[in-house]
């Protein structure tokens, strides 16, 4: 691999000069920027990043750690190529640590956070250790999708507001005992978004029974809530996520009900693609990639301004009607 000091004698200049061209320094004339441009092209020069970084403290890297499986194509799997788009934008590398959020200790956190990196994005659920470690050594950190009491910036969709317009429409469409359906209520996402259903009920149907139905996890109990909630009486059901909806509705379609029919179903992402399914899912529509953009930004801007900041960015959102409804 050629050297810079290779690239200057090329050049016919000196290590230095060569450096602070291919810096773009405005000291350096034209005619020898272009010298030194031609003479790193022909031995295929690659700047190295880690030794500029070392001398300038920074190194343009932000390092993702995330324990979600984002090769497996879901919400965060999008979220994660807004990231990477995102840090192309502003010329960032960007270093992945997948981990194990139950199992994690400070020892392993504080391993993270000896590594080379200008900021750190927390990507998904259960990374609240790790957030508490990183506000503690004042590192610049944004958590994208998730919650957290420590002090960092979160980027997120208002789950809860959307969830109570969703449950608004609903019921403005003339479906006047909605239920809500999730898989459990184990995170604060989760417990918002089930806020929001509540809120919406309470407003426009006072004194309205709220029924609530938890699926267990990947849905093992969607069958056994289904029946008790149409034993009940409910004509509409609102779905944590879309996934779960899809569940809902093939389950709805065994118990021998179509959908909309008596019974409405929504969903919350628009992630999901079924080209030969006869049901486009009325659902909130979130933009998962801006998402991950957005949180590249802030972090960029805490780098670049040298401190961290904290509070709450909260991604647009929109209603997007199918025929479920």
């Amino acid at each position: 691999m050629a050297t810079i000091k290779e690239v200057a004698k090329l050049a016919g200049v000196s290590p230095t000069t060569a450096s602070y061209a291919l810096n773009n320094r405005p000291e350096v004339k034209e005619e020898t920027r272009k010298k030194v441009y031609l003479a790193a092209k022909q031995l295929c020069y690659v700047p190295n990043k880690l030794a500029q970084g070392i001398r300038n403290g920074k190194s343009n890297t932000i390092m993702v750690i995330t324990s979600e499986n984002i090769e497996s194509g879901n919400t965060f799997s999008a979220e994660f190529l807004g990231i990477l788009a995102g840090a192309r934008s502003f010329n960032y590398d960007v270093l992945v640590k997948l981990v194990d959020s139950q199992n994690i200790d400070d020892d392993e956190i504080e391993r993270l956070i000896g590594s080379f990196s200008d900021g750190y994005l927390l990507l998904g659920n259960h990374l609240d250790a790790v957030a508490r470690v990183l506000t503690k050594r004042n590192c610049k950190c944004v958590m994208l999708s998730s919650h957290t009491a420590a002090p960092v910036l979160q980027v997120n969709s208002d789950g809860k507001m959307w969830i109570k317009k969703m449950t608004e429409h609903v019921i403005e469409r003339g479906r006047h005992r909605p239920a809500y359906f999730c898989y459990e209520t184990a995170t604060t996402e989760e417990l918002l978004r089930y806020k929001g259903y509540c809120e919406a009920v309470d407003k426009k149907i006072p004194g309205q029974k709220l029924a609530a139905f938890c699926c267990g996890p990947n849905g093992s109990m969607v069958e056994e809530q289904l029946r008790q909630s149409i034993s009940s009486g409910c004509d509409a059901i609102i779905c944590w996520n879309d996934v779960l909806a899809t569940q809902v509705i093939d389950t709805l379609s065994v118990l021998g009900y179509g959908v909309p029919g008596p019974i409405a179903v929504t969903g919350f992402d628009d992630n999901l693609s079924y080209p030969n399914s006869v049901y486009r899912l009325t659902t909130v529509r979130q933009e998962f990639r801006l998402k991950g953009q957005t949180a590249v930004k802030e972090l960029v801007a805490q780098i670049d301004a040298d401190q961290p900041n904290m509070g709450d960015i909260f991604v647009p959102c929109s209603i997007v009607d199918g025929n479920t409804l």
